[in-house]
């Protein structure tokens, strides 16, 4: 008896997960399950065309599960961060990477944009509100104003976001007044999925339309 409790006890470690062909459990990581078969072609994939990076082999998944995003978009980002997480559940092995990874607070380099003289706002807010014009960031001119804004002015200064985006300029006469983004919700929140009354499962196909 004492044999049997003692291997079940290993069996359920995450160090000896690592050396069996498959998971015990379904597991679900950035909105994805992964059960045994995933594992096991990520493996394959990694043996067959790992030395190629890391990159390569998150591109190369997203096209073999066809992981999208709401916009059509491969999850190339959410992708690399599965296999990271993998990884650190020491699940996989990842090939060696081909550059440096970027320095914990690493902020993306940007120039400040050219603006107009600020001028003093002509009057109370509710007199010339209706002025203002809200856009969203979509051409390259856009992104790079919008990312310039926010690392002049933002005290975090500009760093690349992650998951799917919403930004926004708005803007009057004289030019851009304020910028802003929103970013795809947590995917587990208790206080909010109660007031919602989400179920697990609802939650799990509701979650990618909230923002913040």
């Amino acid at each position: 008896m004492l044999v049997i409790i003692w291997a079940k006890i290993v069996l359920a470690s995450p160090r000896s997960l690592c050396h069996h062909d498959a998971v015990a459990q379904e597991l679900i990581i950035r909105r994805r399950r992964i059960g045994p078969d995933d594992l096991q072609r990520i493996r394959e994939l990694i043996v067959a065309e790992g030395e190629r990076g890391r990159a390569y082999l998150s591109r190369r998944l997203c096209r073999v599960w066809d992981w999208r995003q709401a916009n059509g978009r491969f999850r190339e980002i959410a992708c690399r961060d599965l296999l990271r997480q993998l990884e650190t559940r020491r699940l996989i092995q990842l090939p060696a990477m081909l550059r440096p990874a970027r320095r914990p607070g690493y902020q993306n380099p940007v120039r400040a944009p050219k603006l107009p003289e600020p001028a003093p706002p002509p009057g109370a807010l509710r007199d010339w509100s209706h002025r203002i014009e809200l856009t969203l960031v979509q051409s390259r001119t856009e992104r790079q104003l919008f990312n310039g804004l926010m690392g002049t002015y933002h005290y975090l200064g500009y760093r690349q976001p992650t998951g799917a985006q919403l930004k926004y300029l708005a803007r009057d006469a004289q030019g851009p007044l304020a910028a802003l983004s929103f970013g795809p919700a947590a995917f587990h929140l208790g206080p909010r999925d109660q007031f919602i009354g989400w179920s697990a499962r609802q939650r799990e196909s509701a979650a990618a339309l909230a923002g913040h």
